[in-house]
């Protein structure tokens, strides 16, 4: 008796420790697919005839801004983003998706690859070029699952002032899958664009709504 309850004892505090252990491990991974030592910065609230529009709709947080955080010691990614949301179209087949302007540092603050093509360019975020990144929900959905889009042109239409815009892009790479984020958001239902291309070409202003950052360390 006195064998079998040191045998389940031990069994018992091993069990604990694997648990405790591979917790440990799903929270490390969930964190680390978000991007490591990331800092995001926000635009504020803005206000009109008395009614507020919330986090990220203020127009002082700039270009400019961006340029000058990467300025700053232990800042080592920087990248200005503008989102927006739109019907994506290729042949007969469409999917609604989050339009997210960035920069070319995006992949690295965010720790993710190019599975297929390229990430855009420094000089497609110049010359705000109509160049796409996909995630794989996207390109499941326009092209199928075994499909290379790289090359081809999709349609992504926006709401404007003015009415619904469609736009020709050239899709420039497929995204590494990263699955679900930690609140259940899937990750790869995102088409990445130069913000150059949301501010001026689809959205028509001079601002961005965030800038994501990447510190050198943790500290």
């Amino acid at each position: 008796l006195t064998m079998l309850g040191m045998i389940i004892g031990v069994a018992a505090v091993i069990t604990m420790v694997a648990l405790g252990t591979g917790a440990q491990s799903s929270i490390e991974a969930q964190i680390q697919s978000t991007g490591t030592n990331m800092i995001i910065v926000n635009a504020g609230n803005f206000s009109q005839g008395g009614v507020r529009q919330g986090q990220g709709n203020a127009s002082t947080l700039t270009p400019d801004d961006a340029a000058a955080i990467s300025r700053v010691d232990g800042v080592e990614y920087t990248a200005a983003g503008v989102n927006t949301r739109g019907q994506l179209i290729y042949g007969n087949q469409n999917w609604n998706t989050q339009v997210q302007g960035t920069d070319v540092d995006f992949p690295a603050i965010r720790s993710w690859t190019v599975t297929l093509g390229n990430f855009f360019t420094p000089q497609d975020v110049a010359t705000a070029a109509k160049v796409a990144v996909i995630g794989t929900t996207v390109r499941d959905q326009l092209f199928g699952p075994d499909a290379d889009p790289t090359g081809q042109t999709i349609r992504i239409g926006n709401s404007t002032a003015n009415g619904q815009t469609s736009y020709p892009f050239t899709v420039a790479g497929v995204m590494m899958s990263k699955g679900q984020s930690g609140v259940g958001q899937d990750q790869d239902d995102v088409v990445f664009v130069p913000y150059t291309t949301v501010m001026k070409k689809m959205r028509g202003i001079t601002f961005v709504q965030q800038v994501t950052v990447s510190a050198a360390s943790a500290n």
